[in-house]
């Protein structure tokens, strides 16, 4: 088969072979139940210095994942060559390459030695934008670090798995700090090891890939945007890049001792906390008086059985501040809050499930509402053109089962009839073949829970439209996104052990050590896309200055016109 490059492929189905190296690979499973691997993430680049995205899909994970380990070069032919995903893009690309049942994976024989060691899109800090739901491109940053944290273990309010998190802070050369938070094996694995230490104070220069930009809600009334690691992020400690060398120039005589923890070898053996919610029936549930209801709440396995079908489902909110929007005379929408115009449909999705003891009213915010229903709001919905009844999605959900983790709304404090339970997460889809919760679903119970009739039953009591019951604990927000084009979650099948590179000591493209990279957001401004090739030329630099770099501007796979 005809060889080629990624940036001349077209989409279809290309009778081509092409020798890439794998630049980063990571599995995405999904945030609940039994972390069920979706997909299995891939950055390839050829030796031009062209990147594409690629993916194996969840019913070849075990035939393909195999074949394919980080860093090897392969020759691959019959793929297929897609639109790239809307979201958590690791790349600015328009195309991205699917691995099919057909597809032919070997090792390359003695392939070239162009391929590139980096492949990055750095961001200033001060163009980092909060994204607030999903992103379409993932954010790389580059800076030096002045501290990290000791792991520790969070469960988030209303969840029941535990999760590991690291914070680390990172500035740019104007000294504007950036924290960066490192979940699961990417949180335990991190440290600078050797190349900081109080004998020798070198400053450590970071390159932190395919992360989320988040709003840091801190004590003072500034609102700084802060990263989130993904399944699919990666750092690169002393990068030899060209980026990197007004950093190793500034810190080249100035000593700077990095905050670590003092005890990091006790940290390998840290494993996430899992707190059990209590599981009650519904009528369990309906025999609770509000005041007494538990803070964490409870969590119980239902079918959904009734969605009104008012478009009282959705509403238009401001994109920036969530809040809801005012339609105009003149067309779009307003927000009393903040005067914004950019406008974007959002779940407030009422429903009603039942169990065998009973059916009540339920309601979810957009992030849980869109785990339910699988899609975007604005994905389904037009509101330039709105239909009669329910969309399919929808309609899809209907004697969908699920576990879910509740709570009370506020109108659940002010009367019976009022009373409606908030879905704070998704814990489990009890619809899926396979998962090991069916057969024991609920331990209040002792029949399984039977699937109601296909027609929708109404539910007792008119459904309101609620705010969330305010809590005085802290709680740990973790976005999520829905199932066909899940957030990256924060653990990884593929996470390599470092090798670190030494500021004067540059090791081959070969065994360079590289670290993982992911997906990311609309918002993210001021790229500036590199490719960086270490050479053996930077290999023998002088121990005294900076290593001297041959670089490839990156060639980001695009449609041909």
């Amino acid at each position: 088969m005809q060889a080629s490059y990624l940036g001349k492929l077209q989409k279809g189905r290309p009778k081509v072979s092409v020798c890439v190296r794998v630049m980063r690979k990571w599995t995405v499973k999904e945030s609940m139940g039994q972390r069920i691997p979706l997909f299995v993430g891939l950055v390839l680049a050829d030796a031009k210095g062209d990147a594409i995205y690629a993916e194996i899909s969840q019913e070849l994970i075990k035939t393909l994942d195999p074949l394919i380990q980080l860093h090897n070069v392969y020759v691959i032919s019959k793929f297929k060559v897609n639109n790239a995903k809307p979201t958590y893009k690791p790349l600015d690309c328009q195309l991205m390459i699917e691995l099919t049942e057909f597809t032919m994976i070997r090792p390359a024989e003695n392939p070239p030695n162009t391929f590139p060691a980096y492949v990055y899109a750095l961001t200033s800090f001060t163009s980092i934008l909060p994204a607030q739901g999903p992103v379409a491109i993932l954010t790389d940053v580059l800076g030096y670090i002045t501290k990290y944290t000791g792991v520790v273990c969070v469960t988030p309010k209303g969840k029941e798995r535990g999760s590991i998190l690291r914070e680390v802070f990172i500035k740019d050369l104007s000294d504007n700090e950036l924290k960066i938070t490192l979940w699961g094996e990417h949180a335990v694995n991190f440290t600078v090891g050797d190349l900081n230490t109080k004998e020798n104070p070198k400053a450590v220069i970071a390159l932190f890939v395919g992360f989320i930009p988040r709003k840091w809600h801190s004590h003072s009334d500034e609102e700084r945007p802060y990263l989130s690691g993904s399944s699919g992020s990666y750092h690169y400690l002393n990068p030899q890049i060209t980026e990197a060398l007004p950093f190793y120039d500034r810190f080249k005589e100035e000593p700077i001792y990095i905050e670590r923890p003092e005890a990091p070898e006790a940290e390998k053996d840290v494993e996430p906390q899992h707190t059990p919610l209590d599981q009650k029936t519904i009528a369990e549930l309906n025999s609770i008086d509000p005041y007494d209801f538990a803070d964490e709440g409870y969590k119980c396995a239902v079918t959904v059985t009734h969605i009104p079908d008012d478009n009282s489902w959705w509403y238009m909110s401001c994109k920036g501040c969530k809040k809801k929007m005012d339609p105009q005379p003149g067309g779009g929408y307003q927000c009393p809050k903040c005067h914004g115009t950019n406008s974007l449909p959002r779940y407030l999705f009422n429903f009603s499930a039942k169990d065998e003891t009973g059916e009540a009213n339920f309601f979810a915010y957009d992030e849980t509402a869109r785990i339910i229903i699988q899609k975007d709001c604005d994905l389904i919905l037009n509101p330039l053109k709105l239909a009669m009844g329910l969309p399919q999605q929808l309609q899809a959900v209907i004697a969908k089962k699920f576990i879910f983790s509740i709570n009370l709304t506020e109108n659940s404090f002010t009367s019976k009839a009022r009373r409606q339970y908030l879905v704070k997460h998704v814990l489990e889809r009890l619809d899926r073949s396979g998962s090991l919760l069916t057969a024991t679903v609920s331990t209040k119970v002792n029949k399984a829970i039977q699937l109601p009739s296909t027609s929708s039953a109404q539910p007792q009591n008119q459904l309101q439209m609620t705010r969330a019951p305010q809590f005085n604990q802290q709680v740990l927000e973790i976005p999520q996104a829905n199932e066909s084009t899940p957030a990256p979650p924060t653990e990884t099948e593929q996470t390599p052990v470092k090798e670190h590179t030494s500021l004067y000591d540059i090791s081959p493209v070969d065994t360079a050590g590289a670290r993982k990279r992911l997906f990311e957001d609309t918002n993210v401004v001021e790229h500036n896309t590199s490719v960086t090739e270490v050479t053996q030329d930077n290999i023998n630099s002088s121990p005294g200055s900076p290593p001297q770099l041959q670089i490839k501007r990156a060639k980001l796979q695009k449609p041909r016109r």
